[in-house]
């Protein structure tokens, strides 16, 4: 018995590895809650039929394994859909796999109220560690009562019992810790791909991501001939704006000017922010006049924005904005960029606060 229980722990963390592992990869992507919780549902669900399989066979059908914390990571980390698709699974694969017997029986009905029970306790507006003792608590009760009904006429029912409930409490405990600090490191992953891609400030593309996403969207454009612009665009006298009344002001207007960008570009265009007062505008499969409508778009929407600062003053801010666009700026789009500043400048020389266009 003891062999089992050990085994059904290293294949929880070892589950617990691979899953978090493969997790980080998609932590930092938007991805539909529902196929989320779907696909944590099923995947709890294998983990769940695997601890069966290799749990401990007592007699007439009824095993002993830790598919209850299966079941808990289901509802606790992934939700009720999850937790669903988990106790389906677990339900399903008990009969299937160990015959229609009072064993199969008791642990179907076993899965049902545990499954109730997480979610009831899941519901609660308590911390996750609340959330697992009372879960592991309940489990650890109805099972152990499951037990009783079926077993408490055997010689070594005590010695059973007692090593169930002391391995459900210490797997439980072992588990959760682990997968607190799994989650923790997840965490810590997503925020370093954030930070190297992201601009701490404005929470747009930086400048590394955004040379890289330029190098990916141009060689698309190319291959399958379709037309790409870039926006290049300047706060005017901003330096004044930090001189007067401060950097940190100056920060609000950046990161206002920031949300401006999104809100005036399509949703599939990439923003960045280059540096200082420059941002960048990728536009895809669009061509100079969109280029240029959009760009004027940009720069009406900030020159008629209120900015609020910090001590509530209100200012007005003005942007310079060059545009190119391939093909017909230029037939080599590795000069998009270059072409752009350069209209750019063109807009900073002639009097600012206008777009030109290469």
């Amino acid at each position: 018995m003891i062999k089992e229980l050990i085994v059904n722990l290293s294949i929880l963390i070892s589950a617990i590895s691979l899953g978090t592992q493969l997790r980080k990869e998609y932590d930092h992507l938007k991805a539909n809650p529902y196929t989320h919780q779907l696909t944590f549902g099923f995947l709890t669900g294998l983990l769940s039929i695997a601890l069966m399989y290799f749990g401990f066979i007592i007699y007439n059908g009824s095993v002993i394994d830790f598919r209850n914390i299966a079941i808990m990571i289901a509802v606790i980390h992934g939700g009720g859909i999850s937790l669903y698709v988990c106790s389906i699974m677990t339900a399903v694969f008990r009969i299937i796999y160990f015959g229609v017997n009072v064993g199969s029986i008791y642990g179907v009905i076993l899965t049902i109220i545990t499954s109730i029970g997480c979610w009831v306790i899941a519901s609660n507006r308590l911390r996750d560690w609340q959330k697992w003792t009372y879960c592991t608590l309940f489990n650890t009760v109805a099972a152990s009562i499951v037990l009783v009904i079926n077993h408490f006429y055997r010689e070594d029912f005590k010695f059973i019992l007692s090593i169930f409930i002391i391995a459900s409490t210490v797997v439980s405990a072992i588990t959760f810790s682990y997968l607190e600090y799994c989650f923790m490191m997840n965490k810590l992953y997503v925020r370093l791909v954030k930070e190297s891609t992201q601009d701490f400030l404005t929470g747009v593309n930086n400048v590394r991501q955004f040379y890289k996403v330029l190098k990916q969207l141009a060689a698309n454009a190319v291959d399958k001939d379709e037309k790409l612009s870039i926006l290049v665009i300047d706060i005017d006298n901003f330096k004044g704006v930090n001189d007067t009344y401060g950097h940190n002001n100056g920060d609000i207007v950046l990161k206002e000017v920031a949300s401006i960008l999104k809100a005036s570009s399509r949703s599939f265009d990439v923003i960045s922010r280059n540096g200082g007062e420059e941002f960048t505008v990728i536009l895809l499969d669009c061509g100079k006049d969109n280029a240029i409508k959009i760009a004027e778009k940009i720069r009406t929407n900030i020159e008629k924005h209120s900015f609020i600062l910090s001590n509530e003053h209100e200012i007005y801010v003005t942007v310079s904005i060059g545009t190119a666009s391939f093909p017909e700026s230029t037939g080599d789009i590795k000069r998009l960029y270059e072409l752009a500043d350069e209209a750019l400048y063109e807009s900073k020389k002639t009097g600012k606060n206008k777009v030109s266009h290469v």
